[in-house]
């Protein structure tokens, strides 16, 4: 029937709108939402890959292009067989489903050669697992207040993601929404990027991954995890810093980072060094001597360890100086609160151009506030060349309202039919007693 074939039509429109929320123009941040109520992993990727394809058709060569920017063909083939041929085996075999799904509705080809222009299914896997391979140039910072030094009495946190990036890179960025009733999130990073950098969940947990390589890189574990996917599974599965931490305590990972954690109450850092002791470090911890801090209700985290019983591999000038930067802006306290625009600011701080907290190799930067799930973000566009007043784009409404279970609609009725039952006794006393 006509109406059948109507109806079909409309269908798939909705379909469309709901898997992908493509850009107004090529400086837009995309945002893919993927409906994961009802679906399979493999169903999952499908989604996202063909949301993905239709608003990057080339996406294969721009990725392509991309490793073969930051690493040569010798380093690839070195990194596929020390590092990634390790890890991927140890992904959660729900991930690899839907990365399956992603590359299937990709042009992937079987030979590996970076910088010809196709994509093959090893060369996305690197791409993937780039923050486990322990590469010099990715890295990031953070820096977030709660309670006293914040406006709202509610932590704000904000998070810088630096990473060698090409005009490739820069265009991929996009938002991820993984919609469902019961464990949705956002994953701030990249078109058809499965793992989570930076992300946050609908209880407001918001965690990121921050870089700590140690001079000399440990033995990789016998069945190393992958801190991008051990993240993405924490947002799934906890609410709170608590959680988060004691979960991803648990994991070995073949290269050293700081894992931020923040929830509605406050922020933590968890130190996380390679063949090491996991430790969580807060505002009152046992900082190193020469890396004090003594701001209460805030925290930053940098790519070296800050722990007086951490490894110290703070001998790069660019942590040196983030760290006394830091430490120089955070100075809020309860008569002096920070408001998200004071956090805005600082991660948008240049001061020192190369060695600055907002600097060249930033991809984006951003502020989260966990109680509303506001997210604040500022992505460097495809061309490099931003704005010279860059300004932080509001996402609210990311994620649908969590759905828990209340008493007080039954409550309403029981006491309501305990006040008829009383009056119906009441009355049925009165009659008798008066006949």
């Amino acid at each position: 029937m006509w109406y059948s074939s109507l109806y079909q039509s409309v269908l798939t429109l909705l379909l469309c709108l709901v898997v992908a929320q493509t850009a107004l123009s090529k400086d837009t941040l995309p945002v893919f939402r993927v409906d994961t109520t009802g679906k399979t992993s493999l169903q999952i990727g499908q989604a996202l890959g063909s949301a993905v394809k239709q608003q990057f058709p080339d996406i294969e060569a721009r990725y392509d292009a991309y490793l073969y920017s930051i690493m040569t063909q010798a380093q690839f083939e070195q990194m596929l067989r020390q590092r990634v041929n390790s890890i991927r085996p140890q992904v959660d075999a729900a991930y690899q489903d839907e990365i399956a799904g992603i590359t299937s509705r990709w042009q992937l080809f079987g030979h590996d050669q970076l910088g010809d222009g196709r994509l093959s299914l090893h060369e996305y896997w690197t791409f993937v697992l780039l923050p486990d391979l322990h590469h010099p140039a990715v890295r990031g910072s953070a820096f977030g207040v709660w309670h006293s030094a914040s406006a709202t009495d509610s932590p704000l946190i904000g998070r810088n993601l630096d990473w060698p990036g090409d005009a490739n890179l820069r265009s991929l960025q996009a938002l991820t929404v993984y919609a469902n009733p019961v464990n949705s999130m956002v994953n701030i990073g990249f078109a058809g990027y499965p793992g989570v950098l930076s992300g946050f969940n609908q209880s407001g947990l918001f965690l990121a991954q921050i870089a700590s390589p140690l001079t000399r890189s440990g033995t990789i574990p016998a069945q190393p995890d992958s801190v991008v996917f051990t993240l993405r599974r924490t947002l799934e599965t906890a609410g709170a810093s608590h959680q988060a931490a004691r979960q991803l305590a648990r994991y070995r990972y073949p290269a050293s980072h700081s894992i931020v954690m923040a929830d509605r109450v406050s922020i933590q850092v968890l130190e996380k060094p390679q063949n090491a002791t996991t430790r969580i470090r807060t505002d009152h911890s046992v900082y190193r001597a020469d890396k004090p801090w003594g701001s209460t209700n805030q925290i930053a985290a940098v790519n070296c360890y800050i722990l007086a019983r951490a490894p110290n591999n703070c001998t790069h000038s660019r942590d040196n100086f983030l760290w006394q930067r830091f430490s120089q802006l955070g100075t809020f306290d309860r008569t002096h609160p920070a408001e998200t625009g004071d956090i805005i600011n600082i991660m948008l701080d240049g001061a020192n151009h190369h060695q600055a907290i907002f600097n060249q190799r930033t991809l984006h930067a951003l502020v989260f506030a966990p109680e509303d799930r506001t997210l604040h973000l500022y992505h460097t566009p495809p061309s490099g060349r931003g704005s010279e007043r860059p300004v932080m784009q509001a996402f609210r409404n990311l994620l649908p309202e969590q759905h828990t279970r209340s008493w007080e609609p039954v409550l309403i009725i029981l006491a309501a039919c305990g006040v008829c039952g009383l009056i119906a006794v009441v009355y049925y006393l009165e009659f008798h007693r008066k006949r």
